[in-house]
């Protein structure tokens, strides 16, 4: 079945998992940095952000053609940006068909601490305890992942979850919000782990 001019759903969910793969969001000095994958296709990127405020709007701040996945900006609401005050961001990913660009995906939303911070800062990487694991159909597994931060003496941002998860394919295994992975069916997927910044770890699943 063809969805949205063109795209099938498996091109979608493939593309959403190409450029969260790649995704990272972080702060130096007045400056916030955007790294996101590359999709197959993908003619146009266009760049969202605002601070981390209850009120907040975002603002598209730049737009690229399919050759750039990083971006590095120094205003936000049309000032240099405040580097006490923590960011969010996300990346959308177009194709042009017959003319008009059609959303490919939305990445997921990156959170990170202003880089002068005195509280927080933003996780370096995740370590997962193991990188792939055997499951028989409906057979379960809980990921166990840790936080590597950028400054030990700081906590990381609480106003996001510490951990969000995506499945490659959902038809061979699934994964909720807490990190339970379920076995569906024979075959071999990815499940990916995103801290607050976005930056991301991933665990083969095989199923038997």
């Amino acid at each position: 079945m063809l969805y949205q001019q063109g795209l099938s759903q498996h091109e979608k969910t493939k593309a959403k998992i190409n450029l969260n793969a790649g995704f990272t969001l972080r702060t130096k000095g007045k400056k916030a940095t955007v790294t996101w994958g590359k999709v197959e296709k993908a003619d146009r990127y266009v760049v969202y952000a605002a601070y981390c405020t209850k009120n907040s709007v975002y603002k598209k701040i730049k737009t690229f053609d399919g050759s750039k996945n990083t971006y590095t900006f120094t205003k936000l609401d049309k000032k240099k940006i405040d580097s006490k005050k923590n960011i969010k961001c996300y990346v959308v990913a177009y194709r042009k068909i017959d003319g008009k660009y059609v959303k490919l995906s939305k990445s997921i939303v990156g959170h990170v601490a202003g880089s002068s911070s005195k509280r927080y800062t933003n996780v370096k990487r995740i370590k997962l305890s193991v990188k792939k694991i055997d499951l028989k159909t409906k057979g379960k597994y809980t990921i166990e992942a840790i936080i590597i931060p950028e400054d030990s003496k700081k906590k990381t941002l609480n106003h996001v979850a510490k951990f969000r998860y995506a499945s490659s394919d959902v038809s061979v295994a699934t994964v909720s919000k807490k990190g339970k992975i379920v076995a569906k069916k024979k075959g071999t997927c990815y499940i990916y782990v995103y801290a607050q910044n976005g930056c991301a770890a991933k665990l083969k699943v095989s199923v038997k």
